[in-house]
């Protein structure tokens, strides 16, 4: 597959998705250069590919994918969210968890201090318990600021606000992504620090001109 923005590692797969947007894609296991997906369908170890969907309905955009170490992987979609347990070609599901809210873009999520799962959906900021047996918790409905609540009519559906957990000060960074048109756009605004303790939401400002391309946790 080409031209995929979204990339993870799940179960010594390569995993891809988001071109075209509703379909993922799965190398055969331990091998990244083969994607023959008719290989035999009783090979455990074969490349699979597939969408995210119910019976009798279209599938979603995907727009991020959560490894969940090597038990589940998360696949999130435009406007839903699915947990995928085990290995599909070895009698895994594809379940899923979320129909009415999905998450933002390819980085508007990250991983806490125990491995739970937050991500920004159109509904606010939630929280995945680790495990993949649990459902996502909301935790910022009554407070999160109108700004990250539009964030849908500001962003192609394929960027999206970052998230990086701060283990040091026990909090998450929500930065918007920097204006490709460079300094002389106001990319200084719109950033906000998550306080985990209290669930506040606080605004950032930086410097003009220095609104990240890309967050990492240390």
């Amino acid at each position: 597959p080409l031209g995929c923005p979204l990339i993870a590692l799940y179960r010594d797969r390569l995993v891809l998705a988001g071109n075209p947007k509703h379909v993922w894609y799965m190398s055969r296991q331990g091998d990244p250069n083969d994607w023959d997906y008719f290989a035999d369908a009783t090979d455990p170890g074969r490349a699979l590919f597939g969408l995210i969907e119910s019976a009798g309905t279209p599938g979603d955009e995907i727009t991020a994918l959560i490894p969940g170490s090597d038990d589940y992987l998360i696949i999130g979609g435009r406007d839903s969210l699915w947990i995928m347990r085990g290995d599909p070609a070895q009698g895994g599901q594809l379940d899923a968890i979320e129909r009415s809210n999905g998450i933002y873009g390819p980085e508007s999520w990250c991983y806490g201090s125990k491995g739970e799962i937050y991500y920004l959906s159109r509904d606010g900021l939630y929280m995945l318990p680790p495990g993949g047996t649990a459902l996502p918790q909301a935790i910022s409905r009554d407070k999160i600021p109108t700004e990250l609540l539009t964030a849908a009519d500001t962003f192609d559906w394929d960027q999206g606000p970052m998230l990086e957990y701060d283990a040091a000060h026990r909090g998450i960074h929500i930065f918007y992504p920097t204006n490709t048109s460079g300094l002389d756009s106001d990319d200084s605004t719109g950033h906000f620090w998550v306080d985990l303790d209290s669930y506040g939401f606080w605004p950032m400002t930086l410097n003009k001109g220095l609104a990240p391309f890309a967050t990492c946790r240390a």
